[in-house]
């Protein structure tokens, strides 16, 4: 996906509780990470261990947490 595709996007957990909102995209490489807005700013790596689905109709990234949060 492209950052304009996913900006301002809601981001869930598995629970389905917001966490807030793609605030940008940071490119380290290996992969990219994504830069959540919410409470509290959240760094989560965008990869298929972190990132399980992206729902881009219902403007929804679901993510499964590290553990660092």
């Amino acid at each position: 996906y492209y950052f304009f595709q996913i900006k301002n996007f809601d981001v869930r957990n598995e629970k389905g509780e917001s966490l807030g909102r793609i605030k940008d995209l940071i490119d380290i490489g290996p992969h990219q990470v994504l830069v959540i807005q919410g409470k509290k700013e959240i760094l989560i790596p965008m990869v298929d261990l972190f990132v399980t689905s992206i729902d881009l109709k219902e403007k929804l990234v679901r993510v499964r947490e590290p553990e660092y949060i």
